[in-house]
């Protein structure tokens, strides 16, 4: 791919699939952030390319990443400087792909632990959805939901925890307090409790 003048960003597995992204564009940003252009998601069974992900050139969303939710789906990731989530790549009982639309309720832990998606949404707007599907705030200062730790430059990253009998929340966001309704939602990650 390299020789022909494109970059790989991104790999991960999801047997018996094996996803790698690559773009034709890259932009760098501050604080080591790039922007991408001309993406594409290409998977592969063994060495046999069985699907080829992108945009329609008029949405302009640069897919940089497929990661793997436990062991039912990719989620495709986008990024314009900070990445968000924009569709689900699934697999079928039979092993066909199917692309989907994010869900409004994600499910972690064999489906046990409910997470209400909020890409994009303001924490303070989130805050009550996670509480209602039983989430809990590791961290508070003065009454007050508090990040565990910030970056301090570029998209102004912070980290919150969260727990759900026994399963563990990291909740990234970005652009702090100085946005009109305080940071935003960039990610998720969910760690289940072994059994």
């Amino acid at each position: 791919m390299t020789a022909l003048g494109w970059q790989v960003v991104h790999e991960s597995d999801l047997a018996p699939f094996h996803a790698v992204t690559f773009v034709g564009q890259s932009n760098s940003g501050s604080a080591g952030m790039c922007a991408y252009g001309e993406s594409n998601v290409a998977i592969y069974r063994g060495d046999k390319l069985e699907a080829l992900i992108w945009a329609a050139f008029e949405e302009e969303i640069p897919i940089i990443m497929a990661v793997p939710i436990e062991d039912r789906l990719l989620r495709l990731y986008a990024a314009d400087y900070v990445n968000y989530p924009v569709a689900d790549l699934v697999f079928a009982e039979n092993d066909t792909l199917v692309l989907r639309e994010l869900p409004q309720t994600d499910r972690y832990c064999s489906g046990k632990v409910p997470l209400p998606v909020g890409w994009g949404k303001s924490l303070k707007a989130e805050l009550s959805a996670l509480n209602a599907a039983g989430w809990s705030a590791r961290s508070a200062e003065k009454g007050k939901l508090a990040p565990v730790e910030c970056s301090g430059s570029g998209a102004g990253y912070c980290v919150y925890m969260f727990d759900h009998e026994g399963a563990e929340l990291k909740l990234t966001t970005y652009g702090g307090e100085a946005q009109a309704n305080g940071p935003a939602i960039a990610d998720y990650e969910v760690t289940c409790s072994p059994l």
